[in-house]
């Protein structure tokens, strides 16, 4: 069995609305400061446990 759709052309009117003219949400992060600092503290952890497992090795 086959199914055939009929297309219909008819025009569509559609009415516009003005755009309102206020101000934009703000989107986003305010500062990446947050981020940075969370990374150089990482950096640094990083760094001191490095230096301890070095000394520490060097005692055996």
């Amino acid at each position: 069995m086959k199914v055939e759709e009929q297309v219909i052309d008819e025009e569509q009117v559609v009415l516009e609305d003005p755009t309102p003219l206020g101000s934009l949400p703000q989107t986003g992060e305010s500062s990446p400061i947050n981020t940075y600092m969370m990374g150089f503290a990482l950096i640094a952890v990083g760094f001191l446990l490095s230096l301890k497992w070095k000394t520490n090795n060097r005692r055996k």
